[in-house]
């Protein structure tokens, strides 16, 4: 550490679950990623983000866990 981890994510397509999950990654200097589903009732998500410690990569997916619907990678 520190380094760069690669966070995945499956959220449904609703406007609020991806406004959350954005906002716990705003300001981090991520590189998002995004990519919706053939149905278009979902979007995937990848961010790779510069991280100090195991502890925070724990602490950032249980913050996503709050996201209705999220499914982590």
């Amino acid at each position: 550490f520190p380094t760069t981890y690669i966070y995945k994510f499956i959220v449904p397509n609703k406007e609020s679950a991806i406004h959350q999950l954005m906002n716990l990654f705003d300001f981090q200097g991520a590189v998002i990623t995004s990519k919706d589903s053939k149905s278009n009732k979902y979007r995937s998500f990848t961010m790779h983000v510069l991280t100090d410690s195991v502890d925070d990569i724990i602490q950032k997916y249980r913050e996503a866990s709050a996201v209705e619907g999220i499914i982590s990678l």
